[in-house]
């Protein structure tokens, strides 16, 4: 159901964030930092377009509510389609709202400290070669996540194949907590090739516990929750870094990560 239109969605997500961070660097280089905000701003302007004016609404119109601009209607609505029992699963929708949050905290969250693992020592990256690496990681947890699921569907669970998705994760955190060559760094997203595995999943297990109509209120909280893990990964991450270089194994953070 939920699944396979996810496919098409996340390969033109990988597809665009592959070629943005392989451009970035010689975009700031050429045009410094004014043209690529305003190439950023337009982006955004456009797909605000689409969304309000061709988009069309998923929503019968019989079941349609009005509904006011400043309101916390919306929120009662979230809370209600997480306050439902569902015959008993409830927790599991629940569990699936935390280990997505949990999931891009040891992502999203992490984007920060990767940045400074790679372009200090003993690596000393230039920003160019970071570009490169990120385009990489990005492709290669694309291609797995796309791969993957088309060939674990077979003969897994939604809830296994997650679980195959989260061990690629933490073992590539591992590999990335005792890099301090190149080539062990690039080996990083070879080994975590499944992460791009458990979105996917988690996503389309929490749309078989919501119905149709209550969908759009429960990947509202998905985001909701997303966003303020990857604003608590900069938060934690960072000092615990920054405190790690003075026992002389900046590799901490991963481990704390992955843990």
């Amino acid at each position: 159901g939920f699944i396979e239109p996810y496919w098409f969605i996340f390969a033109c997500f990988t597809l665009a964030t592959f070629y943005v961070v392989l451009t970035t660097g010689p975009w700031l280089r050429t045009y410094g930092f004014i043209e690529p905000y305003w190439f950023i701003f337009a982006c955004f302007t456009l797909a605000t377009f689409y969304v309000v004016v061709l988009l069309p609404e998923s929503t019968p119109k019989t079941k349609r509510e009005p509904c006011r601009l400043l309101s916390c209607d919306s929120f009662k609505v979230i809370w209600s389609v997480y306050a439902d029992p569902r015959n008993g699963y409830r927790r599991s929708l629940f569990l699936l709202l935390i280990g997505d949050g949990l999931v891009s905290l040891a992502t999203m969250g992490l984007s920060g400290v990767i940045s400074l693992f790679v372009l200090r020592s003993p690596l000393c990256w230039s920003p160019t070669y970071f570009g490169g690496f990120m385009a990489f990681r990005f492709l290669t947890q694309g291609i797995g996540g796309i791969v993957g699921i088309g060939i674990f569907k077979r003969f897994l669970s939604d809830s296994n194949i997650a679980r195959v998705g989260l061990i690629s994760l933490i073992a590539s955190l591992v590999v990335f907590a005792f890099a301090s060559k190149t080539w062990v760094v690039f080996l990083v997203p070879i080994v975590g090739l499944l992460t791009g595995t458990i979105s996917p999943i988690m996503k389309g297990m929490i749309t078989q516990l919501t119905r149709p109509d209550e969908r759009g209120a429960a990947f509202s909280a998905v985001a909701a929750i997303s966003t303020f893990c990857n604003f608590l990964g900069a938060f934690v991450f960072n000092p615990i870094y920054i405190r790690s270089q003075s026992i002389g194994f900046p590799g901490l953070v991963f481990l704390v990560c992955a843990a």
